[in-house]
């Protein structure tokens, strides 16, 4: 379906005003009107959900706000070129004596007065002839030879002609302006047509060169694409852009929006948007304001760990990286979307990136083993604006109580085993390791007392001491951690 916009100022009218439209085709059937409105109007207007065909679109004075009591104008319209139409009606009465606004503000107008010639009026100021009717009551329109355009505003008579004590006369402009695309789009004719960007550029640039409307395949070699949007006052009602980063070698698509513009983006008021590789997001635009209409899946998880089959899945496409010391140190200048992420994260949720202390040099030794507890927590260094990814190889992951915090590293750790020590037994010898024949069970504790148990005594033949114990390791399988962009 198709719309018709337009900007009306109507006055000298009482009781309510009426806007009606009809299909030029079948002027007698009425499309729809609008609810009663009140004199003097000065708003815009927008006719929704229409044929994208010609329209005849009537301005109606109401004594009671329904019936259709004096026709005040009327104007055809093709609601499948995108025109939006000014209307502008204004009034005057000879000698009334009436003004307004202040003079050279362009606001300013006063009524004639009896006998003159020149009719002053700034708001008319730069319309041209054949965007103007001047009326007179009782006389009708005045050809366009019977006046001239008076320089900052309003008219001049010609051939002697003078305004008359009482007379109302009646401007009315009625401009047309041809916007760039319409602002609602029909099921079998989704987008205006398909834009692949491949450089750095503003949304809407002329009316000859814009985005609004159309499908944007991001496709850029680089490590960001930015797209900056104009005043979301200025996007056209009922605009939308759909936005494609399936294509191109860039981390991300930089939506900058306008100084002090948001649109609310995964539960944030955003004035920028990082959509990452591999999205589809479509925004839709009205009175203003912007609303995201598809769901950004792959932003919703940002800086999210997962695992995967597939060790080549962040080169094939572009929407991840490897949770791992070989990815190296990341700026923000080329992972702007994951810098963020992580310098907004709680303080206890990353460490700092630096030496001495930092992410990946602060190092432990556990049972002889150096470890680096702080590789398996995200990094930032907020002067350099540099970042790294946890080193998660070899680690499993774990659920965690509240209070502790996500990357903490634990080391591995083996519970209490039981040992048995079986040998021989009988003779004198305190030392069962001196006895022959039968078998004895000896429990102990470390090899302290192991040693001292084996020493009390003198050792005979030699004797078969057997270890016997289980260690339950849990079934497992691997996969390539990733972090997603």
């Amino acid at each position: 379906m198709a719309h018709i916009p337009f900007k009306a100022t109507v006055s000298g009218y009482t009781g309510k005003l009426l806007f009606r439209w009809v299909e030029a085709s079948a002027p007698l059937a009425e499309v729809g009107r609008s609810a009663a409105l009140d004199f003097p109007y000065d708003d815009a207007y927008d006719i929704l959900d229409v044929n994208p065909v010609v329209h005849i679109v009537e301005f109606w004075r109401s004594d009671d706000g329904i019936a259709l009591d004096e026709l005040i104008q009327d104007w055809s319209v093709d609601a499948s070129k995108s025109e939006e139409v000014i209307f502008i009606r204004n009034e005057y009465k000879v000698g009334r004596g009436n003004t307004e606004g202040t003079e050279g503000n362009g606001d300013y107008w006063i009524d004639p007065s009896n006998e003159d010639t020149e009719l002053i009026d700034e708001r008319i100021d730069g319309y041209t002839k054949s965007e103007m009717i001047v009326h007179e009551a009782g006389y009708g329109d005045r050809s366009v030879d019977e006046y001239e355009l008076r320089t900052g505003g309003g008219i001049v008579l010609q051939d002697s002609n003078t305004f008359n004590q009482d007379t109302r006369w009646f401007i009315t402009i009625i401009k047309k302006i041809l916007v760039t695309i319409p602002s609602t789009t029909t099921n079998q004719n989704q987008y205006a047509g398909v834009s692949v960007v491949t450089a750095d550029r503003d949304i809407y640039i002329d009316s000859t060169d814009n985005l609004y409307n159309k499908l944007v395949i991001a496709n850029k070699a680089g490590a960001v694409l930015t797209l900056n949007f104009p005043d979301l006052a200025l996007i056209p009602n009922h605009t939308r852009i759909t936005f494609n980063t399936h294509t191109g070698s860039y981390n991300y698509l930089k939506l900058q929006l306008d100084t002090g513009d948001t649109i609310n983006y995964c539960g944030q008021a955003r004035n920028v948007i990082y959509i990452p590789k591999c999205e589809i997001v479509s925004f839709y635009f009205f009175d203003g304001a912007g609303y995201v209409t598809d769901p950004p899946l792959r932003a919703l998880l940002r800086g999210t760990v997962v695992g995967d089959m597939d060790s080549s899945r962040h080169t094939d496409t572009g929407a991840y990286l490897l949770a791992d010391e070989s990815t190296g140190v990341l700026t923000k200048a080329n992972y702007p979307g994951l810098y963020e992420f992580i310098e907004n994260l709680p303080a206890s949720h990353f460490v700092a990136l630096g030496t001495g202390s930092g992410q990946w040099s602060e190092s432990t030794t556990i049972n002889g083993v150096t470890v680096y507890p702080y590789k398996s927590k995200y990094g930032i260094d907020t002067i350099s604006e540099t970042c790294r990814v946890p080193h998660l190889k070899n680690l499993g992951a774990r659920f965690i109580n509240t209070g502790e915090y996500p990357g903490r590293y634990q080391h591995d750790a083996v519970g209490p085993f039981d040992l048995e020590v079986r040998t021989g037994s009988g003779g004198s010898s305190t030392n069962p390791l001196n006895q022959g024949g039968g078998a004895i069970d000896c429990g102990f504790s470390g090899m302290d007392s192991l040693g001292s148990w084996l020493s009390n005594g003198s050792y005979g033949s030699e004797k078969l001491i057997r270890f016997t114990g289980t260690e339950t390791i849990m079934k497992n399988y691997g996969e390539i951690p990733f972090i997603v962009l």
